[in-house]
């Protein structure tokens, strides 16, 4: 029985099409009719053409030392792509894996990219052994996006971002900071909560005002009127976040508390509230997310665990390499809780 790794030619004669055509679909070329796309990986995949072949797995097991398939050798490349406008908030997470993989041997390459390129660039290499890939991105990734990262000849792990039952990702656990969120201003007191919702398309967005809401349903104090959706960090949004402000302090019953989407969000509302003449944290208590530091003050925030992060990534990639893993997962690390100096009880009546 031959041994011999299938080639391009092989997947070109067995899909029907060029080898051109299969090396620009492997390659992640994005100009390609999705018929033909999913019949050249049909045919990738049916003749084997892995990321990780070896020779000990391509050798039948008949019971022996010999024929029993050794495990992976581990991660010895990791790609990391990264969106422009992520770079400087998560510059911390890519030190964290280089570091990882000085200590475990294993090499760290850093691309940079811009958003709208990024998926295309991470799923276009070729197989190669015991390769993996992190795309890190404050993107949306959509399940088209989804779909080809699935197609990928190289495991892919998307840091941040996730698409339910579809992408093997590491996120934090958005959910779970909204819960403790809402928790801890009503502990303060505050019982008048809203929240200043960033881009709803975004999965850390959508998770983190569903954990506000759910905790406030159940501590009694919700109000879907103080849930306000400001459009993320768009043209116009120091702009939306004052006119969001200025309805929510011109109440008959006004707010106490906000918490903002992330910490610009949360300074935004600050200032726009102290042009009202509302003192924070005096008179409105204003917590945010990614824990900014602030010259003039300290935010109550929530600050991301690159470290745990950074683990986590790796031992889901090296998990997939492995063969260990065949169904999407993601993996939640809890974001750390930073009590700072913009929250406080609310003002006595």
């Amino acid at each position: 029985m031959s041994t011999k790794a299938p080639t391009l030619e092989d997947i070109a004669r067995e899909a029907g099409v060029s080898v051109a055509t299969v090396s620009r679909v492997l390659r992640g070329y994005p100009h390609i009719a999705a018929e033909t796309r999913n019949r050249v990986m049909y045919a990738a995949r049916s003749l084997r053409y892995k990321r990780a072949q070896t020779a000990s797995q391509a050798k039948p097991s008949n019971g022996t030392a010999e024929g029993v398939v050794r495990k992976a050798s581990g991660l010895k490349t990791l790609h990391v792509y990264m969106d422009l406008i992520a770079e400087k908030q998560f510059a911390p997470i890519v030190l964290e894996l280089i570091g990882i993989g000085a200590q475990r041997g294993f090499k760290t390459v850093v691309n940079t990219c811009n958003q709208e390129d990024l998926i295309n660039r991470a799923v276009a290499h070729e197989p190669e052994d015991n390769a993996a890939i992190a795309v890190i991105t404050l993107r949306r990734v959509t399940e088209d996006d989804a779909e080809r990262i699935r197609e990928s000849l190289v495991p892919v792990a998307l840091v941040n971002r996730y698409v339910r039952g579809m992408t093997f990702s590491v996120t934090l656990d958005d959910y779970a900071a909204g819960c403790r969120a809402a928790r801890y201003l009503f502990n303060l007191g505050h019982r008048r909560i809203a929240c200043l919702q960033g881009d709803l398309k975004a999965s850390s967005m959508v998770d983190r005002a569903a954990g506000f809401r759910a905790e406030l349903l159940e501590l009694g104090v919700y109000d879907a009127s103080l849930f306000l959706e400001t459009g993320g960090r768009s043209p116009g949004f120091h702009q939306r976040i004052a006119e969001c402000m200025k309805k929510l302090l011109a109440e008959e019953d006004p707010v106490t508390a906000v918490w903002a989407w992330n910490d610009v969000a949360a300074s935004a509302a600050i200032v726009a509230a102290h042009s009202m003449g509302v003192c924070t944290p005096e008179k409105l208590s204003v917590m945010g997310f990614d824990a900014v530091d602030e010259e003039s003050t300290r935010i109550t925030s929530f600050q991301y665990s690159f470290r745990e992060l950074a683990y986590c990534t790796v031992a889901l990639l090296e998990m997939r390499l492995a063969g260990s893993l065949r169904q999407p997962i993601r993996i939640c690390v809890s974001p750390t809780f930073i009590e700072g100096d913009t929250t406080a009880p609310p003002p006595t009546k």
